[in-house]
């Protein structure tokens, strides 16, 4: 039986192409990063990632390639689960300062906290309305990377964007070796994926 905590985590390649014309912006989604079946309810650390491999050509004066990643992330907890979002990680390429001023490529952006939607719509400029998320509880977790691409102005070139996305997950508790019994946990916790 392969270890659980192998499926806990991994880098995704993706590649996302923005034309002119076209839309405004252009999203696609990796495959799956993450996926966790824990044989009980767990709070869980997450640290999420994004390396902008390459982005082919490099905007022009007077425009900026923009690259968005954001983590989807489904969680479960008996029979209930819910759809959060965390991130954005953002890469700004800068058409006006070159390629060799402030330049992401190659560059990993990475975060271990995200925020909560906004409390209170009416007020967004207020920091105290969100609330920021360093964990969270649940049994299993499903986690894929949505990336949004385009160039400001909107419809100014095209542009090939080649990222690395990364996502790992590791449960807050420390499990001794003295609350085996023959090998296994005494409650049939270990059998989860």
């Amino acid at each position: 039986m392969t270890a659980p905590w192998l499926f806990w985590g991994s880098d995704q390649t993706m590649q996302i192409r923005v034309t002119s014309p076209g839309p405004p912006t252009f999203t696609i989604q990796s495959p799956q990063i993450a996926r966790i079946d824990f044989g009980r309810p767990e709070t869980w650390s997450f640290f999420l990632g994004a390396k902008l491999d390459n982005l082919l050509p490099f905007p022009g004066p007077g425009a900026v390639s923009h690259v968005e990643v954001r983590f989807l992330v489904t969680i479960g907890l008996a029979r209930t689960t819910r759809a959060i979002i965390l991130g954005p990680l953002i890469f700004e390429l800068d058409g006006a300062v070159g390629p060799f001023v402030n330049n992401p490529i190659g560059q990993f952006a990475w975060a271990t906290r995200g925020k909560s939607p906004i409390h209170f719509p009416s007020d967004t400029a207020n920091p105290d309305h969100f609330e920021e998320v360093d964990s969270f509880a649940a049994q299993s977790i499903n986690c894929v990377a949505s990336v949004k691409a385009f160039n400001v102005p909107t419809g100014v070139g095209s542009f090939v964007a080649d990222l690395t996305v990364s996502a790992l997950f590791s449960p807050r508790t420390h499990i001794r070796p003295e609350w085996f019994k023959d090998g296994r946990f005494t409650g049939g916790e270990d059998y989860g994926t």
